[in-house]
């Protein structure tokens, strides 16, 4: 995506040339081969040539994922505004990639199906949906996440933990923070600044003496050290790289974005 000086919104290819040009008020990436786009105040669908797809109709639409995307609408039955007119009241939903609706927009909020269910509020309580919208877990949670590797980050009595697709809890919710798994670890912390990885059987393999650490991308994940430095481990715990860096992400082909503290340019033009 990029953003022209008329504030209009088109897609570039890797070499930064305008393969869609600009004529969206606002877009979001490409996902399952379309892309949400916003024209004239409303949300639709365009495919990889910028054709429209499906109409703009929504009030927010969000990326397709496991097939189907999350769609707003405000409430008919509650069409008064608060501050800056937004809406007073919103109801959420999923629809296909042909634009049909195939789940009504009935919920407070919901989050991006995964692994073929769905988290969504009820009540101002959490449960999950399955693809037809029959609810499979009951609303029970503060919090809830799309199931990653199996399992569901949820809160409940202000704690975190993970359940399994029956609901059942396979981690119980005793943590302070907790993360999503991702090749098989997940981070959580037992207090503000006392974070280490868990197992899928909420076994300790990297002890809570860390802080902001990070998913696993490609093997390693970003922390901060016993000794306050920023570095990237394996999945043993053992630090594979170590810099002055005031923020630093995960991996991606090979990859890492980091900004140092020191100008490393400076630094290199003096060897």
């Amino acid at each position: 995506m990029a953003e022209n000086n008329e504030g209009k919104w088109g897609f570039i290819d890797k070499e930064g040339r305008f393969v869609i040009a600009p004529s969206f008020d606002d877009a979001d990436s490409f996902y399952e081969g379309l892309a949400p786009v916003k024209i004239h105040g409303k949300w639709g669908y365009a495919d990889k040539k910028g054709k429209i797809v499906i109409a703009p109709q929504f009030y927010y639409a969000d990326a397709f994922s496991d097939e189907l995307a999350r769609i707003e609408v405000i409430d008919p039955g509650d069409t008064t505004t608060i501050g800056m007119g937004f809406p007073r009241t919103t109801r959420w939903g999923f629809i296909d990639r042909a634009g049909r609706i195939v789940i009504p927009p009935q919920f407070e909020r919901v989050w991006d199906f995964s692994e073929g269910f769905a988290p969504v509020e009820i009540g101002g309580t959490w449960g999950f949906i399955d693809k037809s919208g029959q609810l499979v877990i009951k609303p029970r949670f503060t919090d809830a996440s799309s199931f990653r590797e199996g399992l569901s980050r949820v809160e409940i009595n202000g704690r975190c933990g993970f359940i399994d697709k029956t609901g059942a809890f396979r981690v119980p919710a005793a943590f302070f923070l907790c993360s999503d798994f991702h090749e098989g670890l997940a981070s959580v912390a037992v207090t503000f600044d006392n974070e280490g990885y868990i197992n899928s059987l909420g076994e300790w393999v990297i002890p809570p003496n860390l802080m902001n650490a990070e998913d696993f991308s490609e093997g390693l994940a970003a922390v901060v050290t016993p000794g306050r430095k920023t570095a990237y481990i394996d999945r043993s715990g053992k630090i594979i790289a170590e810099g002055d860096y005031s923020l630093h992400w995960e991996f991606s082909d090979g990859l890492a974005p980091v900004s140092p503290l020191k100008n490393v340019h400076d630094e290199a033009s003096q060897h």
